[in-house]
């Protein structure tokens, strides 16, 4: 539930029990409504673009333990969280008379469209229905991506936090703040259709990993960490796309 007096009061004493009780899940739904935006990409009548950052708040959250989360839920609620772009969230609609057919064909298609409320249906419902399938297509879809577009980080902190939902619980919460930024975040493939028209010799998968594992970046080390996760049907393209991401970065 939003503490949403504890957060104007700063009583971080409050999130400290939440956290030592109940753990991250029930900490990220004690904050969850302001921990988004309201839109990430705006442009006025005079032309002026605005795009706004994604909030690290649940990449920070995954590397939460018992020695350092009094430090982390000072950096949450003194810097990450913002009541003046507040989201009441609802419980998600079951989509449970739809088959797995009309869900998968679906989703991609909503993905790219960036339409939030049926994408968040549609999420639940393939998670809840197969939680393997749901990650593999998020996935399949985030390495399309540019990877500067922070989606990958995301993507692997919504994966690593929604392993820990046990005995079919489901956080709402958790899950909105994860999938409502990779639907508002404008997509972006020109790195995916560059390399898509060109010839090249693909890099072996187990060295582009590795060395994605030395990078500062966190979506670059993010995106090896889901290409490395399943086996992608053009698994080459994703390769040579984080291989040159990675190189540019020197």
């Amino acid at each position: 539930m939003f503490q949403i007096d504890d957060i104007r009061e700063k009583n971080i004493d409050k999130f400290y029990e939440i956290y030592l009780a109940d753990g991250k899940l029930k900490l990220i739904e004690s904050i969850a409504e302001g921990l988004g935006k309201r839109s990430y990409f705006t442009i006025d009548c005079d032309g002026t673009i605005k795009r706004k950052p994604m909030n690290h708040a649940l990449p920070l959250i995954t590397t939460m333990n018992n020695d350092n989360y009094k430090e982390i839920i000072g950096i949450l609620l003194n810097k990450m969280v913002d009541l003046t772009q507040r989201e009441k969230i609802k419980k998600i609609e079951r989509l449970s008379k739809y088959s797995m057919d009309t869900l998968t064909n679906n989703f991609n298609k909503i993905m790219a469209s960036g339409d939030k409320i049926f994408g968040l249906k549609y999420g639940k419902e393939l998670f809840l229905r197969d939680k393997q399938l749901f990650f593999k297509m998020l996935f399949d879809y985030i390495l399309l991506e540019d990877i500067d577009s922070e989606k990958s980080t995301m993507a692997w902190s919504l994966y690593q936090l929604m392993k820990e939902m046990k005995n079919n619980y489901f956080s709402d919460e958790v899950f909105y703040v994860g999938i409502s930024y990779i639907l508002q975040k404008r997509s972006k493939f020109n790195d995916f259709e560059k390399i898509s028209r060109i010839n090249f010799t693909p890099t072996p998968k187990t060295e582009v990993i590795e060395v994605s594992k030395t990078s500062d970046s966190l979506e670059i080390s993010s995106y090896g960490y889901i290409l490395n996760e399943f086996t992608y049907e053009k698994e080459d393209i994703y390769i040579e796309k984080k291989n040159r991401d990675f190189w540019r970065k020197f």
